[in-house]
């Protein structure tokens, strides 16, 4: 009966094969496509970074290694914060008009702001959306510069290391860069 319905709207059905998770595969190619100054300002990471003053930060996952070059995908900065400056964070994001992810909703607009109240380290804010890890003492950072800006992120090497997150996705990006570019993807 399908065969018989797509027939009659001038099409048939086909069953194809693509690697796993191939639209991401797409994507990386993509952003490779894109140069380095339109991915800072989509994501709106100076502003953001102007804003926060001297709130100790240093910028980490996906975000680090856009920074140092690999064209990962970004939907919000990524920073590193110590759990001794929350309260700090937390006064910024009231300024901000911070609204907290809640997973449950699966929107902005959880009741507390706080870092040490159980959720996701994921606000909205009005220069953005910011995500945070929450640690001890602040990684190791380098140093990068990129239009006459300079920032303080988490080395490639230690991000595939310690943010599995970001290390799938940098090894997906290394692994694309090996394959032949004729289209096929090796069996």
């Amino acid at each position: 009966m399908l065969e018989n319905l797509l027939a009659a709207m001038g099409g048939q059905l086909t069953v194809a094969v693509e690697p796993l998770d191939a639209h991401l595969d797409a994507e990386l190619a993509a952003l490779a496509g894109r140069p380095l100054a339109d991915r800072i300002e989509r994501l709106n990471l100076d502003q953001l970074l102007d804003r926060l003053g001297d709130l100790p930060n240093a910028i980490t996952g996906a975000t680090a290694a856009l920074l140092q070059g690999a064209p990962l995908p970004v939907d919000a900065p990524e920073l590193a914060i110590r759990w001794r400056d929350s309260a700090r964070l937390t006064r910024w994001l009231e300024k901000a008009y911070g609204q907290r992810w809640n997973a449950r909703w699966k929107e902005f607009g959880g009741p507390h702001l706080e870092p040490e109240e159980p959720g996701e380290h994921r606000w909205r804010t009005r220069y953005g959306e910011i995500r945070a890890v929450m640690c001890d003492e602040l990684p190791e950072t380098v140093e990068v510069r990129h239009g006459g800006r300079s920032y303080r992120v988490v080395p490639l090497v230690q991000l595939d290391v310690t943010d599995p997150r970001t290390a799938a996705l940098l090894h997906r990006y290394r692994e694309g860069q090996l394959r032949p570019r004729t289209g096929h993807h090796p069996a």
